[in-house]
């Protein structure tokens, strides 16, 4: 696994930080997720994606907005002159990853 930059971000609204960390393992592109959770313990996901870096340097500096009272972690840009949105978000215990 080559981390390529991480942050961290209450995706859940559960006043933990879930650790967001895009990488490359083993040629290809990945979003993980590390949750603390108190009910279920400790957790990954992994994510397979196409925009977690341009070439080899870091995608695009992620934000994070509340669409009503669910916190979204999104990143966005060109690759190969096609504009992209990355979106991470909880859902029934889980995280979802959608990608544009």
């Amino acid at each position: 696994l080559n981390a390529v930059d991480g942050f961290a971000v209450d995706l859940d609204g559960d006043k933990e930080d879930e650790k967001v960390i895009r990488a490359i393992f083993k040629e290809k592109e990945v979003v993980l997720i590390l949750d603390k959770d108190k009910v279920n313990g400790n957790r990954t996901f992994i994510y397979s994606t196409e925009h977690a870096i341009h070439g080899k340097m870091a995608a695009a500096e992620p934000f994070a907005f509340m669409a009503g009272d669910q916190t979204v972690f999104a990143w966005s840009g060109l690759e190969d002159k096609k504009p992209y949105l990355e979106v991470l978000y909880s859902q029934d215990g889980s995280f979802m990853i959608a990608e544009w």
